[in-house]
């Protein structure tokens, strides 16, 4: 089992949260909803555009192909940029 370290937003996604560990899996990504294992990441900014849904996959795919052949516990999720540069962290469901 592989663990992806996630900063959840707080009370809009400009604003990080507390970390928490979500277990990896299948990768997949919709409507900037990234979906890893039984985990969904939900991309939203009060301030611009959210990325491409292949931009967050490309961001993504490396974590989720990582995360078998880490030698740590967990790996720690990208840091995803709206489109003026601003980081946005993901709800969680």
């Amino acid at each position: 089992m592989g663990l992806i370290k996630v900063i959840e937003q707080v009370t809009n996604p400009e604003t990080a949260g507390v970390p928490m560990l979500i277990v990896a899996g299948k990768l997949k990504v919709a409507s900037g909803v990234v979906t890893i294992g039984g985990e969904s990441l939900t991309y939203t900014s009060t301030a611009s555009t959210i990325p491409s849904d292949k931009s967050l996959f490309d961001s993504w795919a490396p974590v989720v192909d990582a995360i078998y052949g880490a030698s740590g516990p967990s790996i720690t999720g990208p840091v995803i940029l709206d489109a003026d540069g601003g980081k946005i962290y993901p709800a969680i469901a």
